[in-house]
């Protein structure tokens, strides 16, 4: 099974675990879905065994101070519940993003749709938290 499959297989199981019948595809394979204000985007690379979840964390601009650099380096160094994401500036679209990489296979066991879907929450937590320290710092 290539990582395709498997990303849809666990996206499927994730989606109906928070009462959303489907999903959509982009033009570009990834795969979105909105909780608690925060937009997720799921994919994989080609050729690749691994899935990305990526969610935007805050805006930035040009005109950022060292504080906020500061701000998020001291985030990605003293947390991550998730024990495998990071929070980075994405020069595509002018946000920090925080990226979480899960390797595939992912094994023999048949509850990795579970894993992802206790997963999704602890990535919340860090997202609301990154944004509760880097927003009052960004304004």
């Amino acid at each position: 099974m290539n990582s395709s499959t498997n990303t849809v297989l666990l996206l499927e199981c994730l989606f109906r675990a928070y009462g959303f019948p489907e999903f959509i595809e982009s033009e570009t394979g990834q795969y979105t879905l909105e909780i608690d204000d925060i937009t997720f985007y799921f994919f994989d690379e080609k050729d690749s065994s691994e899935i990305y979840i990526q969610a935007d964390v805050a805006e930035y601009t040009s005109t950022e101070n060292v504080a906020t650099l500061i701000a998020l380096l001291k985030i990605n160094h003293l947390w991550d519940a998730t024990n495998g994401g990071i929070i980075g500036l994405s020069s595509e679209n002018n946000v920090f993003s925080y990226t979480y990489k899960i390797n595939l296979p992912l094994g023999e066991s048949d509850d990795y749709d579970e894993y992802l879907i206790d997963l999704l929450p602890e990535i919340i937590r860090c997202i609301q938290y990154a944004r509760n320290k880097l927003i009052p710092v960004l304004l």
